[in-house]
């Protein structure tokens, strides 16, 4: 898989090595293709007999609210209702890399969409666009606005954290900034 693993980017376009990270392997360990997300999206419309099929089904049964109207959150799975309309997503991202991957049980259509450049939106309003036309293409923000924090929160940051053995997240603060160090 190595040979066809696309080179990832971040917001710049600029070419970024691939997460690692063994002692938090759900944030870039795993390692997908389209096809493998594919035969997922096919098992969980049930074009594809699974015998996990109960289980991706238990998933979607204990929802919870989120706060955002429409939207709720039940075992890794978004659900976002539009006109009594359910679709159901995930997303994700690792070092220069967003996924999404969503389906429309009623309709039995799924979309995956990937992307080999990590930026603010990912590519989630693109699959959730291409699900219900409804759903607008996402803008680049026009502006960014400052929030002032109280800079004594920051010391509860402070510390080192240990992603491995020999990566080491150093987070230090001088005056009203925190830093963030990593080995190497």
């Amino acid at each position: 898989m190595k040979a066809r693993l696309a080179v990832g980017h971040n917001q710049a376009l600029e070419a970024v090595a691939n997460w690692d990270l063994p002692t938090l392997a759900g944030a870039g360990a795993p390692r997908s293709t389209a096809n493998d997300l594919l035969a997922f999206l096919a098992a969980n419309l049930g074009y594809t007999k699974s015998p996990l099929a109960p289980a991706m089904a238990a998933m979607l049964t204990v929802r919870r609210p989120t706060g955002v109207p429409g939207l709720e959150i039940a075992l890794a799975r978004h659900i976002v209702t539009r006109d009594g309309h359910e679709i159901i997503w995930r997303n994700g991202g690792t070092g220069g890399f967003r996924t999404f991957i969503g389906y429309d049980p009623k309709n039995r259509v799924g979309v995956v969409a990937l992307s080999n450049t990590s930026t603010t939106t990912g590519v989630d309003d693109i699959g959730r666009h291409l699900l219900d036309a409804k759903f607008p293409l996402s803008q680049p923000p026009k502006q960014h606005t400052q929030v002032a924090v109280d800079p004594k929160r920051f010391d509860g940051y402070v510390g080192r954290y240990e992603l491995t053995p020999t990566f080491i997240l150093t987070v230090t603060r001088e005056g009203n900034q925190l830093f963030v160090q990593a080995t190497g």
